[in-house]
C-alpha cells in the first residue's frame, strides 16, 4: 500500500500497529501525530496532506511536502532533510531542522528553547515570531508581520508586508529591508539595525539586487533558485553564450534542465525544451488576444495558462510544476487567477495587464 487514507495518530501503546499498517506507504492525506515517547519511522513517506504533529523525537528522511501546518513540541528533536514546502504554519518549541525548506505558506513562530534551522527559507507568506534565537540566511519576503523577542537575524530580508515589533531584550538586524507595509515599533532596551531608508520602496533595482545575492547563495550550497523553482544541481555546460543546468527536483527523482543566458532563465525536460522557451522568454510575445478580457471574465484553464505565459514569459516547465498537485478549475475568472498566482514568476506584471 502506497498511499494511508486518513489521520495517523501513534502513542506509545499502538506504535507497534501502526509500524505494521504504514510499511511501504509514500503519501499519508490526513494528518500525522506522534506522541509521548513513541517510536516512530517513516522511511518511505513523501507527502502529507494534513498537519505534522510531532512530540517525540522522529526523522521524516523522504518528507517533501505537507499540506498544512507542522509543529515540533516539548524538547524533542525533529528532521525533515527532504522538505522543500510547508502550504501551512510552523511552530517550533523543540529542535528541528529544515535544510530544503524554501517556502512556508503560512506563519513562523519559533519559540521557549527551540532550535530551528531554516538555511534554504526563502519566502514566509505569513508572520513570523520569534522567542527564541534563529537566523534566515536566505529570507527574502515576509507576507505579514514580524514579532521579535528573542535574537534574529534577516541579512537578506528586503520586505516585509505588515508590521515590525522588537521588544524586551531582543536583538534583530535587518541590513536590506527596503519597504514595511505597516509600522515600525522598538520597546525596551531592544537593538535593532535597520537599512537606513527602511520606509521607502526602492522599486525593482533592490529587488534584483537581493534576488541576485539569493540565487549566488543558493548556488554556493549546491542548488539552482531561479523563477520560484529549487533544485539540485548536477552539472553544467556552456553552448555559445548559453549556460545548460542539469538540476534535479528537490523531493523528488525527476530532472530538469534549466538553460541560461544573462540573467533570465527557462526551465525544461530536456536541454531542447529549456533553450526553446529560453528564446520564447528573449522576444516579443502577441498579447493583444488578451486586452479585451477583465478580472470578472472567465476562461478555460488552458486559455489562462496560455495568456499567463504570453504576458509574463513563463516556461512550460515551470507553469507545469506551479498546477501539478493543485485542484485549480476548468474555467475561471482572471481575478481568481490573479490570486492562486500570486507570488509565483512575474504575477504582478500579470496582474498589471489587467489592472490597467
Amino acid at each position: 500500500m502506497e498511499t494511508y487514507t486518513g489521520n495517523v495518530e501513534i502513542t506509545k501503546k499502538n506504535e507497534k500497529e501502526w509500524q505494521e499498517k504504514l510499511r511501504g506507504v509514500k503519501k499519508i492525506t490526513g494528518n500525522v501525530a506522534v506522541y509521548g515517547n513513541a517510536e516512530a519511522e517513516f522511511p518511505l513517506l513523501a507527502e502529507v496532506g494534513g498537519n505534522v504533529a510531532v512530540y517525540s523525537s522522529v526523522e521524516f528522511p523522504l518528507l517533501a511536502e505537507v499540506g498544512g501546518y507542522v509543529a515540533v513540541y516539548s524538547s524533542v528533536e525533529a528532521e525533515f532533510p527532504l522538505l522543500a514546502e510547508i502550504g501551512g504554519y510552523v511552530d517550533v518549541y523543540g529542535s528541528a531542522e529544515f535544510p530544503l525548506l524554501a517556502e512556508v505558506g503560512g506563519d513562523v513562530l519559533v519559540s521557549g528553547i527551540a532550535e530551528a534551522e531554516f538555511p534554504l527559507l526563502a519566502e514566509i507568506g505569513g508572520n513570523v515570531a520569534v522567542y527564541s534565537s534563529v537566523e534566515f540566511p536566505l529570507l527574502a519576503e515576509i507576507g505579514g508581520y514580524v514579532d521579535v523577542y528573542g535574537s534574529a537575524e534577516f541579512p537578506l530580508l528586503a520586505e516585509v508586508g505588515g508590521n515590525v515589533l522588537v521588544s524586551g531584550n531582543a536583538k534583530a538586524e535587518f541590513p536590506l529591508l527596503a519597504k514595511v507595509g505597516g509600522n515600525v515599533a522598538i520597546y525596551g532596551s531592544a537593538k535593532v539595525r535597520f537599512l537606513r531608508d527602511y520606509k521607502s520602496n526602492v522599486g525593482n533595482n533592490l529587488r534584483i539586487r537581493i534576488m541576485t545575492k539569493l540565487t549566488a547563495s543558493f548556488k554556493n550550497k549546491g542548488y539552482l533558485f531561479v523563477d520560484n523553482i529549487l533544485s539540485k544541481i548536477i552539472s553544467k555546460r556552456k553552448a555559445g553564450n548559453i549556460m545548460f543546468w542539469k538540476t534535479r527536483a528537490i523531493g523528488s527523482m525527476k530532472i530538469i534542465y534549466v538553460a541560461q543566458k544573462g540573467n533570465i532563465f527557462s526551465h525544461g525536460e530536456t536541454p531542447a525544451k529549456a533553450s526553446h522557451d529560453l528564446r520564447y522568454k528573449l522576444t516579443d510575445r502577441d498579447t493583444t488576444k488578451y486586452e479585451g478580457w477583465t478580472l470578472s471574465s472567465s476562461h478555460a484553464q488552458e486559455a489562462i495558462i496560455g495568456a499567463y505565459r504570453a504576458i509574463t514569459g513563463a516556461c512550460e516547465t515551470g507553469v507545469k510544476m506551479f498546477c501539478e498537485g493543485k485542484k485549480l478549475p476548468a474555467k475561471m475568472s482572471i481575478e481568481a487567477a490573479i490570486t492562486a498566482t500570486k507570488g509565483q514568476y512575474r504575477a504582478d506584471q500579470f496582474a498589471a495587464f489587467f489592472k490597467k
